[in-house]
């Protein structure tokens, strides 16, 4: 376990230098939906579809729409398919989100996440009766490269299946030539339940056309080794 951790962090150092050298001049930011600070303006609508498969097959669609230049809400669904757990198959969550920009500035921005989800409490943590949801997002834009990291509380309110959890997700994303970016980072999950605690690490590369990004999505869960991969797109109305 130890030998692979340290040989996905190397790929990922070498990942980072080799698009920090071809990096080049930047998409417009307020149109890079890929951005992990993007933030829908007044009038946007975006929306995300996203897939992968591993162990099983899931998707999620979304859908986003800027109220203000600072307040944007947020919707999607969830579908899983080839789950053990029967329970756990088909459209099985709905979730909303809504993203206050708190501050915004020459040091970054700093967001605040509030959403609530409902799905069956068969498939908690990701999808719970009642989930309820609060973070903190931050981190810095520049032309050729965008810092960040989130944190988000859950809640799981359940008779039987109640729990918490903290996410905690740095991410480190790179515009490069013609469109193209790339990003990395990792989601660290902490539960009172020991036995939904998770590590993953995530790699994406794509290519933006216009108002629509095609993106190739890998993720590694370390203690589990359990590999996903898929795909997204994106568009911004």
């Amino acid at each position: 376990m130890t030998l692979i951790r340290n040989l996905l962090y190397k790929i990922m150092t070498v990942v980072i230098m080799t698009a920090a050298v071809s990096v080049a001049s930047a998409n417009n930011l307020a149109t890079d939906v890929q951005d992990p600070l993007f933030l829908n303006r007044k009038g946007d609508f975006v929306t995300r579809t996203l897939m992968d498969v591993g162990n099983y097959f899931q998707a999620r669609q979304s859908f986003g729409y800027g109220f203000t230049d600072r307040f944007a809400l947020s919707t999607d669904v969830r579908y899983r398919l080839g789950d053990d757990n029967r329970d756990r198959n088909g459209w099985n969550a709905f979730g909303v989100t809504g993203t206050f920009r708190a501050g915004q500035g020459a040091t970054g921005v700093s967001d605040i996440l509030v959403g609530v989800g409902y799905g069956p409490h068969g498939v908690i943590p990701d999808y719970a009766d009642e989930t309820y949801r609060v973070g903190f997002r931050t981190g810095k834009q520049w032309n050729a490269i965008t810092i960040a990291a989130t944190a988000m509380t859950n809640w799981v309110f359940h008779p039987t299946h109640g729990q918490a959890y903290i996410d905690l997700t740095p991410e480190v994303y790179v515009r490069m030539t013609n469109g193209w970016s790339m990003g990395i980072g990792a989601t660290l999950r902490k539960s009172t339940t020991q036995l939904y605690d998770q590590t993953w690490l995530n790699y994406m590369v794509g290519k933006a056309i216009g108002n629509t990004g095609w993106f190739f999505n890998i993720g590694y869960e370390l203690e589990e080794r359990d590999i996903r991969v898929g795909g997204t797109i994106n568009m911004l109305f």
